[in-house]
Formats: C-alpha cells, sequence, structure tokens
C-alpha cells in the first residue's frame, strides 16, 4: 500500500479548509488555527497545500540548533523554488496563503524573490514631505489678542510684569475668567519686543504636535529660528523618537546666540498632561537662556520646580489674588459697561458677590445692559445672586435670554467649535450665506459677547472657555445627543472640502459617522505615519467602534505599526493578524509586504534572526521599489537578522544597503538606528576605530533624538575603556548618563542600552581598585536589565555577575548558574549562544574541568572565525590560553595567546587583556621573551607594562621590576592614543607633524602631551621619553 499523503484544500463548495488523506479520501474538519489544527500539523512530516491563492508542497526540517521548522517548496520546470513557513504553532490559513502568493509570483516570473532587490527609486530632489495636517489650522494659535475696546487700566500689574522681564519665567495662574489672556494683551500692545505667542489645547499634548507648534509661534518672529532642528521636520519619521529637552536645547543655543530678546508665550498651558512636554518645559526654564523671556497662563499650576525657582528669585506669579479687580476697578469696568447708573447700595452688592471676579462682573453688566427700573435692576440682582444655582450660571441664561433667537441659536449651534470662521459657522447653522454669520460674528464682537478674532484679519475667531463650555451645556438641552451630533457633522464636511482632514476626522467621530471618520482616515494615514503621529493614529482609531477598523486592512496594519511604535508591542500583533488575513482574502500583495515588513522588524525586535531574514526577504519581494520606507525598514530587519545570527560580513553589508534606502528616502532616525546597529557590527568585527567613528558621527547628527545619541555615547565610552582611556570613557559615559536622567527617555532603557552603560562603569571602577563600587554598580546593571525586559542585555549582565564571583573566589555561586544555564548539549554552536557559551566555559575551567571547557571553546573558535567575527575570536582565543595554561600545557597557550595578540594589535585591543588580571602576567612575559624582535613584541610589552603596574609583585618577586620610585603611578592609566603620541614623539616629530599624521588639530596633540607629561610626572620632551624606555613603554 502507498503512503498516505495529506493534503490541505480550500473548498469552494463549503467555504472552509479541508484535510484529505490520499489514497483513502477521508475528509476531516478541525478548526482552522485551533489546537485541534496545530496538533494535527505537528505530527505531519509534510503535506501539500492548495490554497485560494496558490500551492507548494510543506516539509517539516531539523535545523542546526535541534529544532524544527516548515519550509514551502514548490518546483517550476527545472528550478525548485523555497520558502520559509516557521514552526508549527505558526503555521495560520494566512501564513499558508501569503507563502503560496509569493511561490506563485516566483512561479509566474521565474525570479526567486529572496534575492529579487529592485534597485531603489531615487526621489526629486525638489519633492517635499506631503503637507502637516496638523499646522493648517496652526497660525489661529500665534495670534496675540487685541486689547478689548472697553479696557479697564490694570497699571500696577503691569509694572509686576515689566519687572518679571529680568527672570526666567512669569507665571499667571488663576481660575477662568479673571482676565489673563487680557492682561497679557494689554502688556503686549505696548511691548516692543518681539513676541511668540502660542495658544495651547488638548490635542498640543502629541509631543510632535506640540513641538511644530512651538516652532512655528518662534518662526513667527523670526523665521530663522529652530534651523538647528530642519532635519527633523523635513524627513519622514523624523518625529519619531524626538527628545523635547533636546530640541529645546537646541533651540536655547540659537536663541543665546541672539542681540535682541524675545518672549514666549504659552496660554492655556492647563491643556497640558503630558509628563514628556511637562519634563521638557521644566528642562526650559531651568536653562533659559538670558534673552528668552517665557511666560505661562494656566488655570492650575504647572508641573514645574516651582518652589525651587521661588527659592532662586527666579519667577514672577500672579494668581487670582493679584488678578481680580480692586473695589475701584470693578466701579469701573461697571461704569464703562452701563450706560445707566447704579446706585451705590446696588454696586456695593455686585461687588461683594463677584468678588473682582471679572467674568462674573462682565456677565452681569451684559445682564444689566437692557434699561431697566431701580426696582427691576434691584430683583434681578437678589434673584442672581441669592439663587442656589451656580451664578454664572444663572448669568449665562441672563444673557443669553436677551438676544433675539437667532443670535441665541448662532451662538449656541458655534459654540462646539474651535476656531471658527464665517464660512464654517455657516456650514454649521445652515445659514443663507458666509456674509450673513460675517456680519454676526463683526455684532458679537462688538456687543461683548466673549468673541475673540485669532489673526489680523478677523478670519478666524474663537470664544472665551467658560463661555463656550456654557453655551454647549445649554446646546445639548436644547438640541440632545443626536441633534449635537448633526452639527458635527455639518462641520466635517466642511472641513473635508476645505482641506482640513484631521479636523474633518474629529468631527466625524463627533457626529457619530464612524464610517466616514475610518474612510477619513484611511486616506490621511499615509501621511500621519510618514510624518510620525503614531498617537494620532493610536487614538482616532480606539475612538471608532472596532468593526470600523477591523473590516479595513489598510487601518489595520497602520494601527498594528502605531502600537508598535508607541510600545505596545504585544497588542499589535491582533490588527497585524486581522490586516493578513484581509490582505490574503483580496490577493494585495503590496499589502501583505506592508504586513510582512512589521513581522520582520518586530521578529529582529525579538532577537528571532533566522525568522527576521526570512520575512524580511519575503517583505522585500512583495514590496514596490518606490515604497522607500518600507524597503528601508525590511532591510534594517534584514541586517539584524544577519547580525543576529552573527554573519557579521553579511550584516555590514546590508546595513550599508538600508543606509543607503534611508538616504534616498530621507528618513533620518533609520539612519541614526542603522548606523548604532553597524557600530556594533564593527565591534564584532574587531573594527573598533571605524565603529568609534560610527558612534562619534550618531553623536554629532543626532540631537534631536537624544536617545540615539546617548546610546553611541555609552557605546564610544565602551570603546574608550577597551582603549584604556579611562578618563575620557568616564567622562563620556558620565555625560551621556547626565542627558539620559534629564530625559527619562524609556527607549534607552527598553534597548537595554543603562544595562551597558552600569557595566561599563563597574568595569571603571574595578580597573581603578574599587571594588565595593564595582560591586554594586554591578547589581545595579542587573537590575536595569530585568526591568527593561531585555534578554540580551540580561545575558550580558548576567555574564559579567559570574565572571565576578569567579574573580571573588565564588566558584560555588558561578557553579549554580552553570547548572542552570549550560548549553554544552546543543549540537552546533550558533552566534546567540555564544556569550553564555563562553561564561560556561569560565566556569568549566575553574572547577577543574577544563579539558570540557577547551572542548566548548573549540567549536565557537571554528564559528567565529568562519562568521569573521574578530572580536569573538580573539576573546576566544584569550580565554582558550588561559585554560591551556591552567592544564599545564604551555606551547597551546602560548599559540592560542600569540594569535590573540596578532587579532588584538591593529585595533589597539588593552582592556580585554588587562582585565584577566594577574593570572596572564606570566604567559604574556613568555610570549613576549620569544618575541624579541617581532612586530607584536612591543604591544605585548606595553601589556606587561600595564598589567604589573595595576597588579605589582611582592617584593621579594625573583622577576626584575623597574626600580622604586622610577615608575609614576599614573603610569598604568596611559591610553592607546597617547601611546601612540609617544610613538611619533620618539622619532622627533613637531607637534604639527603630529597633528597632521593623526588628523587632528595641534591644540589636540598639546593636550595629549600635556596629559603625558603629568602621568610620567616630566616636563620636558626628552625627560617624558627617559620615563617611557625606563618603564619599557618604547
Amino acid at each position: 500500500m502507498s503512503k498516505a499523503v495529506a493534503t490541505l484544500s480550500w473548498s469552494v463548495v463549503h467555504q472552509a479548509y479541508e484535510w484529505s488523506l490520499e489514497p483513502h479520501g477521508e475528509t476531516l474538519f478541525p478548526a482552522p488555527d485551533s489546537p485541534a489544527w496545530f496538533a494535527w500539523l505537528a505530527e505531519l512530516p509534510s503535506f501539500a497545500f492548495r490554497g485560494r491563492t496558490g500551492s507548494f508542497t510543506a516539509r517539516q526540517e531539523r535545523r542546526e540548533r535541534g529544532e524544527h521548522y516548515w519550509y514551502a517548496y514548490l518546483r517550476a520546470g527545472q528550478q525548485l523554488h523555497k520558502k520559509y513557513l516557521g514552526k508549527t504553532e505558526h503555521l495560520t490559513v494566512v501564513r499558508l496563503e501569503q507563502i503560496a502568493s509569493l511561490l506563485q509570483a516566483e512561479r509566474t516570473t521565474g525570479t526567486p524573490h529572496e534575492t529579487s532587490r529592485p534597485a531603489p527609486v531615487v526621489p526629486d530632489p525638489k519633492a517635499s514631505l506631503p503637507t502637516d495636517p496638523f499646522t493648517s489650522l496652526l497660525s489661529t494659535k500665534l495670534h496675540v489678542p487685541r486689547p478689548p475696546a472697553r479696557l479697564v487700566p490694570r497699571s500696577r500689574l503691569i509694572e509686576h510684569l515689566w519687572a518679571g522681564l529680568s527672570l526666567p519665567l512669569i507665571l499667571l495662574s488663576a481660575p477662568p475668567g479673571f482676565g489673563k489672556t487680557t492682561l497679557l494683551a494689554e502688556w503686549l500692545a505696548a511691548c516692543q519686543l518681539p513676541v511668540a505667542w502660542l495658544s495651547l489645547d488638548a490635542e498640543d499634548n502629541d509631543t510632535p504636535r506640540f513641538l511644530c507648534a512651538v516652532l512655528a509661534a518662534l518662526q513667527s518672529i523670526d523665521p530663522t529660528l529652530g534651523s538647528s532642528l530642519r532635519p527633523l521636520l523635513s524627513s519622514p519619521l523624523g518625529l519619531q523618537g524626538l527628545s523635547l529637552p533636546s530640541c529645546f536645547g537646541l533651540l536655547i543655543n540659537e536663541i543665546a546666540s541672539r542681540d535682541c530678546d524675545l518672549l514666549l508665550v504659552l496660554d492655556d498651558y492647563h491643556q497640558i498632561l503630558n509628563p514628556m512636554i511637562q519634563q521638557a518645559l521644566g528642562y526650559l526654564v531651568e536653562h533659559c537662556p538670558p534673552h528668552l523671556h517665557l511666560v505661562i497662563a494656566t488655570r492650575a499650576d504647572p508641573i514645574l520646580p516651582l518652589t525651587r525657582l521661588r527659592a532662586r528669585g527666579q519667577i514672577c506669579e500672579l494668581r487670582a489674588a493679584d488678578l481680580q479687580f480692586s473695589d475701584s476697578e470693578a466701579r469701573h469696568f461697571l461704569h464703562t459697561a452701563l450706560s445707566h447708573e447704579l446706585s451705590a447700595s446696588m454696586e456695593a452688592t455686585i461687588l461683594t458677590r463677584t468678588e473682582g471676579w471679572i467674568a462674573g462682573l462682565q456677565l452681569t453688566a451684559l445682564s444689566l445692559q437692557a434699561q431697566r427700573s431701580e426696582a427691576e435692576v434691584q430683583q434681578f440682582l437678589t434673584e442672581a445672586l441669592d439663587t442656589q444655582r451656580h451664578l454664572v450660571d444663572y448669568l449665562t441664561e441672563e444673557v443669553l435670554s436677551q438676544q433675539p433667537e437667532a443670535v441665541q441659536a448662532f451662538l449656541l449651534y458655534t459654540s462646539l467649535l474651535e476656531p471658527f470662521s464665517a464660512s464654517l459657522c455657516a456650514a454649521v447653522t445652515e445659514a443663507a450665506s458666509s456674509e450673513e454669520s460675517a456680519d454676526m460674528l463683526a455684532s458679537l464682537e462688538r456687543a461683548n459677547l466673549f468673541l475673540f478674532p485669532l489673526d489680523a484679519k478677523g478670519e478666524w475667531y474663537r470664544y472665551h472657555p467658560l463661555w463656550a463650555s456654557m453655551l454647549r451645556v445649554r446646546l445639548e438641552r436644547r438640541l440632545g445627543t443626536s441633534g449635537v451630533a448633526t452639527l458635527y457633522g455639518r462641520a466635517s464636511r466642511w472641513y473635508e472640502q476645505h482641506g482640513l482632514p484631521a479636523q474633518a476626522i474629529d468631527a466625524a467621530i463627533q457626529a457619530n459617522e464612524y464610517e466616514r471618520a475610518a474612510q477619513l482616515l484611511e486616506d490621511l494615514s499615509p501621511v500621519l505615519m510618514v510624518r510620525g503621529y503614531y498617537s494620532a493614529v493610536r487614538r482616532w482609531i480606539e475612538q471608532l467602534p472596532t468593526e470600523q477598523w477591523r473590516t479595513r486592512a489598510i487601518l489595520c496594519v497602520r494601527y498594528a505599526w502605531a502600537l508598535f511604535l508607541t510600545g505596545q508591542r504585544s497588542a499589535s500583533q491582533n490588527p497585524l493578524e486581522q490586516a493578513e488575513r484581509l490582505f490574503v482574502h483580496d490577493g494585495q500583495a503590496v499589502g501583505m509586504g506592508l504586513t510582512a515588513t512589521l513581522r520582520a522588524v518586530a521578529a529582529a525586535w525579538r532577537g528571532e534572526g533566522e525568522v527576521a531574514l526570512a520575512v524580511a526577504q519575503e517583505a522585500l519581494a512583495l514590496l514596490p521599489a518606490d515604497e522607500l520606507i518600507q524597503r528601508s525598514s525590511c532591510m534594517s530587519a534584514l541586517g539584524a537578522g544577519w547580525w543576529l545570527q552573527g554573519d557579521v560580513v553579511q550584516a555590514a553589508q546590508t546595513f550599508g544597503e538600508a543606509l543607503f534606502l534611508h538616504e534616498q528616502a530621507g528618513n533620518v532616525i533609520g539612519l541614526m538606528g542603522d548606523r548604532l546597529a553597524l557600530g556594533q557590527v564593527y565591534m564584532l568585527q574587531g573594527k573598533l576605530t571605524k565603529a568609534a567613528a560610527t558612534y562619534q558621527q550618531v553623536v554629532q547628527e543626532a540631537a534631536p533624538w537624544r536617545g540615539y545619541a546617548i546610546e553611541a555615547a555609552i557605546h564610544l565610552a565602551g570603546i574608550l575603556y577597551e582603549w584604556n582611556d579611562l578618563e575620557e570613557a568616564e567622562d563620556q559615559l558620565t555625560r551621556a548618563l547626565e542627558e539620559a536622567n534629564e530625559t527619562a527617555d524609556q527607549a534607552v532603557l527598553a534597548r537595554g542600552v543603562l544595562t551597558l552603560a552600569s557595566l561599563t562603569q563597574a568595569r571603571l571602577r574595578e580597573a581603578h581598585g574599587e571594588y565595593e563600587a564595582a560591586r554594586m554598580l554591578l547589581g545595579q546593571a542587573m537590575t536595569l536589565a530585568e526591568q527593561g525586559h531585555h534578554p540580551r542585555a540580561l545575558a550580558r549582565a548576567q555574564a559579567w555577575q559570574v565572571r565576578w564571583w569567579l574573580v571573588q573566589g565564588e566558584v560555588e555561586r558561578a557553579r549554580g548558574w552553570y547548572e542552570a544555564h549550560m548549553t554544552t548539549q546543543e549540537p552546533m554552536p550558533t552566534y546567540q549562544g555564544e556569550r553564555d557559551a563562553l561564561t560556561e566555559a569560565r566556569v568549566l575551567a575553574a572547577s577543574g574541568e577544563a579539558a570540557e571547557a577547551l572542548r566548548l571553546l573549540d567549536g565557537y573558535l571554528t564559528l567565529a572565525r568562519r562568521q569573521g567575527r574578530l572580536s569573538s575570536e580573539l576573546r576566544i582565543r584569550l580565554l582558550s590560553a588561559l585554560t591551556e595554561a591552567r592544564r599545564g600545557r604551555t606551547e597551546p597557550a602560548v599559540y592560542h595567546l600569540g594569535q590573540a595578540l596578532a587579532l588584538g594589535e591593529p585595533a589597539g585591543y588593552v582592556r580585554l587583556f588587562l582585565d584577566e588580571g594577574a593570572e596572564l602576567l606570566p604567559l604574556l612575559r613568555l610570549v613576549l621573551s620569544r618575541s624579541r624582535g617581532k612586530p607584536r613584541a612591543r604591544y605585548a610589552q606595553q601589556l606587561v607594562t600595564l598589567l604589573e603596574a595595576e597588579h605589582p609583585e611582592p617584593a621579594d618577586s625573583a622577576l626584575a621590576q623597574p626600580p622604586a620610585g622610577t615608575r609614576s603611578p599614573e603610569a598604568h592609566r596611559i591610553s592607546t592614543r597617547e601611546l601612540t603620541v609617544l610613538r611619533l614623539l620618539s622619532e622627533g616629530l613637531s607637534t604639527p607633524q603630529m597633528a597632521a599624521r593623526l588628523v587632528v588639530s595641534p591644540n589636540t596633540i598639546k593636550t595629549q602631551l600635556a596629559s603625558l607629561y603629568r602621568k610620567l610626572e616630566a616636563h620636558t620632551r626628552e625627560e617624558a621619553l627617559a620615563q617611557a624606555i625606563r618603564l619599557h613603554l618604547l
């Protein structure tokens, strides 16, 4: 009997996927993606798939690490096409259909898509980013309000404001209706300083939007301000991951270089609840340059270090008690606002009840404008001031009731708009024409009905927030929820017709027109994503009913990306899977490329290199050549895949291609991220100088995205440490951590960078002999790694923890770790298992199992050499030399150490050897004795000298030591660069010649010479050279 073959087919009749076994022909129906489905698959060695989009044969294969993976095969003529499917739990019907579609496309074109990389399309240099949808009405928020026509002079407060110009911050903090904005308008009308005004609203809690608004305000007075942030604003995804404190730091530098003062006014700051923005404003206040005067008007105290500012005398404050009208100011207001006199008793009653509250006085005056007898006025005051209802509620009702019905309707209908124009009002109120609405707005302004113009042309207006809120309450009472929704619907259509899509979406959601809102959002989402407004995409989609976005593949994939990029990576899986189902059902190859891109990026983030490689290749095959940002993201994931597999040659080449694509797309964020990755690849290749230059470039160019700059600086500190430039490494690390503390950038923590920083700090303390401080910092690194949920950072921290135990003689603790983490049973060594394997080898060697340690090291040495990871080979060689020495096998130990020296010298490795401690000295001296006259002898001598300085031997040591008093206590801290300068000095080169040789400035050489002289306790070149010879440095 022939062997049964399993086939999974799509049944058109049953509209379902069906299993069948041939030749028996029995048909099974396990539910797709159910436990029974995956259980069935796990038992199969292979099966045939006949889906909607294509066919293939799937085979389960065992890979190097002993795990089983599925692959899809399709033969077309003489060519066999192969695709990675994943583990059994990944074989959903969506995944099967995706691969079938890919293989069908290859069969048609005859080209394997794994290697198909269409040349990138170079964009038109004149082309620019699509218009930012949030800046269309931004100009209405930048208009400095005009003082009202009937103004009560506030000379004592104006003088207070003038005095406040000598301080970093002027704060006006009081409940609504105390005249904060009016006072500022009066002051600024007489102020000769340039004024950048920004009225804030709730939408400004989006960090990119807040930054753009502040920049727009500043550029309204000087278009050149913010030029240092131009790359951030002019590149796709430039607003992703921005650091507001860093951006403000750049702005501070620009403002500090100006010759004239300027005012930055943030009105309605109480709208800002985003902690990152609040923290950034605190940074701005603390570092405010003398030319910048910050003014904040708010209903509640901002989250700023107010106590510290008061103690330093750096804040000017005006509060409700200061802003309220005095009795004389209140009487002046009433006499100006009313056409008839009030009796003294009436005035006293009003003043007592309103307590100087300006909005209450204005509402009272509006209520009393109608000519009334004294008895009527007295009755009104009794009802208004003795009613149990809130005063403002009563007065609002009274003011409205005095208006004609048409005016009342206009006020109520337009109260839900902010800002509004005559044309928009006409659309919402269904007026006959815009002119009719314009006339109504003009009459409201003349009547002082809390209407404020927002631009010089008088096109856009807003109501006083308190007045608008009271009107909206009455609108809801009059029209009900459905009636209000109708008005929002009219507004939404007007916004859409006038090119204001963001406002159209907001209004459509308020109108419960979810289908329309979803379509608008789908149309706008490419612009929102490319500009980095992920929070806005999330907010809008989450306001829609679930069925609205789950039936739209594009919204599903945008939502998945938005969740992933805002840190909700697990939550992104649900909309991503839904997008895949919809794209597969509709046969949209490009859509499947979009979902595959995110899957590849997510796999790289999780450290799943093999999955990232396979899925990124699939995505590249599906995406068109002009999808530059998506393709560059795929290429980044592909580079990460090679890196995670340890293939640094392929990784370096792929990251280079990714950088090219990022440049073509203008994607600065991609450039920064992949330069960081490329720096780490260079470090694995042993190209420390190249890695340092790459990190330095990121530090210099990534200022607005401080997280990237901090990460690069921490890696750079690690290289400086390796070069034994301990002072510079510590300085670099200290500056980076100070910036990290200022920004509290959670992305830095999530990437495990602070773990690396703490480990480098621990190594620095250990190098200085401060072992207790080193132990505490090592514990801090472990805590950070666990908090950040970053497995690679945790593995690095654990490796150093075990090494520390061994140094301290706590072999049993190290052995306990080994028992829990041993990987010696792996069929084949892998790069991702290397760190643990090397740590295990240390434990085995310390436990007397040197032969087992060497067996483990040998397999990883072969892999490292094959993959071109010089850094790994160097570490393995060094550890092998020490392990062989412990066994008493001198010749293999000398061989491995000699190879390590040959690998380490070109890149300037120092601490890798020194950190092995005194145990390495005898072996290193032996190698040195055999290397006299050979190129690496000088390098070996330098290491011996430095090790002897760090680990002085007892006085009765048989080994020769330089005479007492000839060794400078700081000589062992001479860095690799300083040794290079010392060698050039011995060649007789002048300072300019040395600068030219090393491609640095003469001042840099002078600084390094001064440091050398100090460490060698020398005053002249001759003394320095003589001392260097005595110390065997030359």
